[in-house]
């Protein structure tokens, strides 16, 4: 929020101060400095009129004491395309580890503002939902991680994507007791971020009746009745089998191609890739900034 000169309400770093927990205008501007490193440009310093605490405009944000804030919409939009971390890092000539912690910040940038646009917003409402799961691993095929993912058919945008731990099952779960390090995982943790996703879904349907379609899926039953309720109406979708041709619109166009797209946009998602996730929270960081980009920027009108 802004004042009539433009100002906008901040916090003052003084733990003490009256201003430090509820933003005010009660600021003045106190000079410039110069950025030492990244884009040589002057920053505004703030003094707080309470306590005289002296502090710089970018205090309170993600990008606070950042070097190079400026490579952060550039990284976002090149990595978002199917490049790697290494190639990324190229491209922008910056250090590879310098990138790697900007995913964390750059993805809580992400799922900050997407949990505050689906409680404000209206864009995600909508009487069709659809919800499904996909596979990945994070390090090696001993370690899977599950996707739950909610799509709104109706507009076409992501609800949510939550990534969590599941149990190896097939061949690597049959050698996992040759594999040091490997532990079983409580099922109760991929259950608590479907009830998480579903949840999201409640939310952006803003109190209206809606439908849930999705696949055959058993697993679904009972963390859609824990999350929605009595507002859970479950419309299993019927896939063609092998060969079979398909009739008609699938009600789950909308997903399918999301997962396509995070397939394609990933390079830690892809079949056939070199690039594989280090740990699970780099991979959430990964999908909110692709979830927050492919809501915003993909149904930009060109002018």
């Amino acid at each position: 929020m802004r004042d009539r000169r433009g100002q906008e309400r901040r916090v003052c770093p003084n733990e003490r101060c009256k201003n430090h927990s509820v933003p005010s205008f009660d600021f003045t501007k106190d000079g410039l400095y110069l950025r030492k490193t990244g884009k040589k440009d002057h920053v505004q310093r703030y003094r707080c009129r309470a306590c005289g605490k002296r502090f710089h405009g970018t205090y309170g944000r993600l990008t606070y004491r950042q070097r190079k804030p400026e490579i952060n919409k550039p990284f976002v939009e090149v990595y978002l395309s199917g490049v790697s971390l290494r190639r990324t890092a190229h491209i922008l000539k910056v250090n590879r580890k310098t990138l790697a912690r900007r995913i964390l910040t750059q993805g809580a940038m992400a799922r900050k503002c997407h949990e505050d646009r689906l409680l404000k917003s209206d864009d995600f409402k909508g009487r069709n939902y659809s919800f499904d799961d996909m596979i990945t691993k994070v390090g090696s095929k001993y370690f899977p991680v599950s996707l739950s993912i909610a799509v709104n058919e109706d507009t076409g945008k992501i609800v949510d994507i939550k990534a969590s731990r599941i149990n190896a099952y097939g061949y690597p779960a049959r050698n996992s007791s040759k594999v040091p390090g490997i532990t079983k995982v409580q099922t109760d943790l991929h259950n608590q971020e479907m009830i998480n996703v579903l949840s999201a879904i409640k939310i952006a349907s803003k109190g209206t009746k809606f439908f849930l379609h999705t696949d055959k899926a058993r697993n679904i039953v009972t963390p859609g009745k824990i999350a929605l309720g009595k507002d859970f109406v479950h419309k299993p979708v019927k896939s063609p089998k092998k060969g079979e041709q398909r009739t008609g619109f699938s009600a789950m166009f909308w997903l399918n191609h999301v997962c396509a797209r995070i397939r394609a946009d990933l390079a830690r998602m892809g079949r056939s890739s070199w690039c594989f996730s280090r740990s699970i929270d780099s991979l959430q960081s990964h999908l909110d900034m692709f979830m927050d980009f492919f809501n915003n920027r993909q149904y930009r009108i060109a002018s």
